[in-house]
């Protein structure tokens, strides 16, 4: 697993675009588990194959499935809870518009994960120093600004 710094959340370098659907997120969670099943048969088919080697092998490719399961959760999650807000929300005195969807990286107990999640701004008219904003899959999650799980902060 690569190491986790607070860099590893904030810049993504070459990292792939989430999956926005429950079907393509369900199809990586295939192909993890496939490739994990494949593994397994090749590895007890070759007699070079330790099981210590193996053992790290299959830790590490747990992990990816239980990863790819994360995500699954967080676009199914999103798109429930991103049907249940019209284009503009009222919230007290401040009204909200939905703005493009943002992607963000997450660090679980698992490792980091990448998903897309609905934002909505703020609207005000005029200049403003500080115009808010926020996720609504965020709050209803539970899930934290600081990009950690409660399972890792725990």
């Amino acid at each position: 697993m690569p190491s986790l710094s607070p860099l590893s959340l904030v810049r993504n370098g070459n990292v792939e675009a989430p999956p926005v659907t429950r079907e393509a997120a369900a199809r990586l969670v295939r192909e993890a588990c496939d490739g994990a099943i494949a593994y397994a048969m090749e590895a007890g088919d070759d007699c070079s194959v330790q099981f210590c080697t193996f053992e790290r092998e299959a830790r590490e490719r747990a992990f990816a499935i239980g990863r790819a399961v994360i995500v699954l959760f967080l676009v199914v999650a999103e798109a429930r809870i991103a049907a249940a807000i019209p284009p503009s929300l009222r919230i007290g005195a401040r009204k909200f518009r939905r703005a493009p969807a943002q992607a963000r990286n997450l660090n679980t107990m698992l490792g980091i994960v990448r998903y897309t999640r609905m934002y909505l701004r703020q609207v005000v008219s005029g200049p403003t120093e500080t115009i808010r904003g926020f996720h609504p899959a965020d709050g209803e999650l539970g899930l934290t600004d600081d990009r950690m799980s409660m399972g890792v902060l725990s």
